[in-house]
């Protein structure tokens, strides 16, 4: 692999710092007691919403990670999604253990199309954040 130039290792460190905060982040908040969310949005149940915004920043500093490993766009999308998904499941196996939370696989699902989201919307305005 080719080490990128200075401006590129400096992308690549704020990447690797930011997508290692929000998941420290995520699996703090995993681990409290349940909070007040948003209330229910037609087919949206409380929760969602905020998963879905959470989860689409995380896809997009993923894919920003990602990218720097993969000159393949698709191989990146891959990996952002599929370690999303597993943080997604991480936390919620995490939640099992707590007091007044539940895991609930709606969660994942929403986490999912919330790194997907992030990931595409990466690769809509990647231009601006390219290598």
């Amino acid at each position: 692999m080719k080490m990128p130039k200075r401006s590129g290792k400096i992308k690549l460190y704020l990447y690797l710092t930011l997508a290692s905060a929000e998941t420290i982040i995520l699996f703090y908040f995993s681990s409290l007691p349940s909070i007040e969310t948003v209330g229910p949005v037609i087919w949206l149940r409380p929760g969602d919403i905020e998963h879905l915004a959470v989860y689409l920043v995380y896809g997009f500093l993923l894919n920003g990670l990602f990218s720097f490993f993969s000159r393949s766009w698709k191989k990146s999308l891959v990996a952002s999604i599929a370690f999303g998904c597993m943080v997604g499941i991480s936390c919620e196996a995490v939640q099992m253990f707590v007091p007044t939370r539940v895991a609930d696989i709606g969660d994942v699902v929403i986490d999912g199309a919330g790194v997907l989201a992030g990931t595409l919307l990466r690769k809509i305005i990647g231009k601006s954040f390219s290598r």
